[in-house]
């Protein structure tokens, strides 16, 4: 297991955040249970290295990032510029990675989906070449790159099990993101470690009267009567968050539901 060390972020690669404490732009509460914590600072990552292509770096020293449950490494190129990409498991302090170029399937490398081997297990993906939103980026998991499909496209199986269609020229990461240590750290038994971490107090919703929550009141301990439900009385466990409106013509197989 890699130690992460806890260096402060590059400055240059890095932006100062602004905390909301859960409330909106006129100061109503509209996600509970936020506030306080520790300053942080915005790590800006090269998820897919396409700017440093046909570049090669070395891998400075690994970091924890507060902002995510993978750790992040910091990689030297022989440009001279400085990134930060997700750490993957295999990697040492010390390690060469290369971007772009063929044939180099060692874990931490990147390149385009066409030029990797069915098989492979990859990370950092994205659906579309205009889009930022990221696949297979949490630490430990991963997509395999099962086949091709044709010129332009390729099936991968993600980690919902599901498989679908990227297109070829996207560029993704070997191996498999490395988890962040810390956050399988136990918080012990003190209240305030929870605070660092910008988490304010939360009750049970049974511990309230009817008038607080749906699963409040009742004589002696009760367990609701109903459902788990949120305050505002919408289902909170058990039920397909993914609504049938975002289905694309890109799904080669949809994941397999749970049995009722």
């Amino acid at each position: 297991m890699v130690a992460l060390w806890s260096y402060g972020p590059v400055k240059s690669l890095s932006l100062p955040m602004k905390k909301s404490g859960g409330r909106n732009n006129s100061g109503r509460i509209t996600s509970r249970h936020r506030g306080g914590g520790h300053r942080r600072r915005y790590r800006l990552v090269s998820f897919d290295r396409r700017p440093f292509e046909k570049q090669i770096g070395c891998v400075v020293r690994f970091e924890y990032d507060p902002n995510r449950n993978a750790a992040l490494a910091l990689i030297a190129y022989t440009s001279g510029r400085l990134s930060y990409t997700l750490a993957i498991q295999g990697l040492r302090v010390g390690a060469t990675v290369v971007n772009g170029i063929a044939g180099d399937f060692a874990a931490g490398n990147a390149m385009a989906l066409s030029l990797m081997p069915p098989g492979s297990l990859v990370c950092s993906l994205r659906f579309y070449p205009t889009l930022t939103s990221r696949v297979a980026v949490s630490g430990g998991s991963f997509a395999q790159l099962l086949r091709r499909y044709n010129d332009r496209y390729s099936v991968l199986k993600l980690p919902s099990g599901e498989k679908r269609l990227f297109r070829s020229n996207l560029w993704a990461v070997f191996g498999i993101p490395l988890s962040a240590t810390a956050m399988r750290v136990p918080l012990g038994s003190k209240a305030g470690r929870t605070r660092w971490l910008g988490f304010r107090p939360s009750v049970r919703g049974v511990a309230m009267n009817p008038v607080d929550h749906p699963h409040g009141g009742g004589q002696g301990k009760t367990s609701g009567g109903r459902p788990s439900v949120s305050p505002w009385a919408r289902l909170t466990k058990g039920f397909v968050t993914k609504p049938r409106r975002f289905a694309s013509p890109l799904i080669y197989k949809h994941r397999k539901l749970k049995e009722k």
